[in-house]
C-alpha cells in the first residue's frame, strides 16, 4: 500500500501546477468534463479505478478517502489544494454553488453544454416523423442515436413545443 500511495502522490504532483496568486494547485492531468464556467474537474487512476483528483488530494493530505462531495472554497474546479477543499453533501454543495451564483438554471440552447438549438430539435423531430433513420439524423446533427431517440420521445428538450402546421 505504501508504494501505491507514493505512486499516487508522484502522479498528483506531476499533474499539478501551483497558481501563485490564489494558492490554488491547478490540475493539469486528465479530466472528466466541464464544471463551473467550463473549467474541468480532474481525475486520476487509483488501484485500477478512476477517482476524482480532489478526493485523491484529500486522501493524501488526511489519510482517508472522502465519502461526501468535495467542495471548493476557491471556486476553482481544477484546484486540488486540500486547504481549499471541504466535505459536503450533494445538497450542501448545490446550496454553496447557488449562494456563490454558480447555478444559472440555464436550459436548452442556453445551457453551456448544448449542442443543439431549438430549431435543430424541431428539425430532429420532423425528420423522425418523416421516417429518417436515427443514425442518419444523429450524424447530420453530430449527436448520438440515443440523443435522437430521447428527443423524439420527449425525454429531453421537453420544453420545445411541437410545430404547428397551418
Amino acid at each position: 500500500m505504501r508504494d501505491e500511495v507514493e505512486e499516487l502522490r508522484e502522479r498528483m504532483e506531476a499533474n499539478t501546477m501551483p497558481e501563485p496568486n490564489t494558492g490554488c494547485w491547478l490540475w493539469t492531468g486528465a479530466s472528466n468534463g466541464p464544471g463551473t464556467g467550463g473549467l474541468k474537474y480532474g481525475v486520476v487512476r487509483w488501484r485500477g479505478r478512476q477517482k476524482m483528483a480532489t478526493h485523491a488530494a484529500w486522501f493524501l493530505a488526511h489519510g482517508e478517502w472522502p465519502s461526501l462531495c468535495m467542495c471548493h472554497r476557491c471556486d476553482m474546479p481544477p484546484c486540488v489544494n486540500p486547504e481549499h477543499l471541504f466535505h459536503g453533501t450533494h445538497a450542501e454543495n448545490m446550496a454553496d454553488m447557488a449562494k456563490k451564483g454558480h447555478l444559472t438554471g440555464s436550459r436548452g440552447e442556453d445551457h453551456p453544454c448544448a449542442r443543439l438549438s431549438v430549431d435543430d430539435v424541431r428539425a430532429v423531430r420532423r425528420l423522425c416523423a418523416e421516417g429518417q433513420t436515427y443514425k442518419s439524423i444523429a450524424e447530420l446533427f453530430g449527436v448520438s442515436v440515443r440523443t435522437v431517440r430521447a428527443i423524439k420521445a420527449r425525454k429531453i428538450w421537453r420544453t420545445v413545443p411541437e410545430e404547428v402546421c397551418q
